[in-house]
């Protein structure tokens, strides 16, 4: 599910103060009950309606280092995770390089040897069903 944006929070807050009723709030901005009546707490509590900050750890990785990766990328578009972390001095592992590139909606060179793999693993299943007597 997608997070309500400020601006419906705002405007669940204004209706539940024109006396509308959170069910009601809740089917016109397509939320849960719960929902309504959380965002409508916050409000009570900080007289804001934006939401707190997602916990966790923040990321080691600034913006400028994402434009580096990002170019990076486009300039040479089979480079591997190791490389790009080797080349410019990432702080992080392959499968965190790995997930930001995903979420960067951008392409990246998979490792080939899961194919050789899965080829010798058909092929010892195939001989097996072979060698099998009727």
């Amino acid at each position: 599910m997608k997070p309500v944006t400020n601006e419906n929070r705002k405007l669940i807050v204004e209706a539940r103060e024109r006396g509308e009723k959170p069910e009601v709030i809740a089917v016109w901005f397509s939320v849960a009950v719960s929902t309504v009546y959380k965002i409508l707490a916050l409000y009570k509590k900080t007289n804001d309606v934006t939401p707190k900050p997602f916990p966790g750890r923040p990321s080691r990785l600034t913006a400028e280092d994402l434009e580096k990766i990002r170019l990076a990328i486009h300039e040479k578009n089979d480079i591997t995770l190791e490389e790009l972390i080797e080349e410019l001095n990432l702080p992080i592992q392959k499968t965190r390089l790995a997930e930001i590139i995903n979420g960067m909606n951008l392409p990246f060179k998979k490792n080939a040897s899961p194919k050789r793999a899965a080829t010798q693993r058909r092929t010892r299943k195939a001989r097996k069903i072979q060698s099998k007597p009727i």
